[in-house]
């Protein structure tokens, strides 16, 4: 009776650990490392759709070795996201200046550019950033479309 009542909690955790290993649901806690936003344990929102100033953690991002990225929304639909003057801007928000480094990864790294656009941000994108010159997101590339990101993160 212990194995059956045993293996009916352990089976539902294999599957929901499975889910998020395979990336059928959002992970619930994420720990970031990266300094392009707070360091720590962020935990999933059921806040939706994301709305500026939230924190998204992306999936699938072009040349990220992790499963998550983590990024600050500066923009969201409606707003006009350009390149001019040599950085980025939401409307007329200034995002962070582009470190010296990112061009030069720009001309040595097969298949990263630095996004170059202007347009408005159509309904369900999002513009991410983070706090520094070169983190990678938006900078690179360019608007995300919300159903590429895994939900909202709350730091803890």
């Amino acid at each position: 009776m212990r194995k059956l009542a045993l293996a009916g909690v352990l089976a539902p955790c294999a599957l929901l650990l499975l889910a998020f290993h395979f990336g059928l649901l959002p992970p619930l806690l994420i720990y970031n490392t990266s300094p392009s936003v707070p360091l720590g344990w962020w935990a999933y929102s059921t806040s939706w759709p994301p709305a500026r100033g939230d924190y998204v953690a992306m999936r699938g991002a072009p040349l990220w070795p992790l499963p998550w990225l983590m990024k600050r929304v500066e923009g969201v639909e409606g707003d006009l996201f350009c390149w001019r003057d040599g950085r980025h801007w939401i409307n007329d928000r200034p995002m962070p200046v582009l470190d010296p480094l990112a061009f030069d990864m720009e001309r040595r790294v097969p298949g990263l550019s630095i996004w170059r656009g202007c347009r408005k941000l159509e309904a369900e994108e999002i513009a991410g950033f983070g706090e520094g010159g070169l983190s990678y997101g938006s900078a690179f590339f360019g608007p995300v479309p919300i159903d590429s990101l895994w939900g909202v993160y709350r730091h803890r």
